[in-house]
């Protein structure tokens, strides 16, 4: 699956998406948005929590 931000102008809000095509309309308000697909920079050690 990939993660995609949807901009729309129309309702003025930022979703982010996670969807295996490309999304076409917001999901808030069903008009069609400027869609960007979302690149992920993060090391996932960072996201590993470890007990002490």
């Amino acid at each position: 699956m990939k993660e995609f931000i949807v901009e729309c102008e129309e309702c003025e809000s930022v979703n982010f998406v996670h969807s295996y095509d490309k999304i076409r309309f917001c999901p808030a308000c069903g008009r069609r948005a400027e869609v960007e697909k979302r690149s992920i920079d993060i090391d996932d050690t960072e996201l590993l929590l470890e007990d002490e």
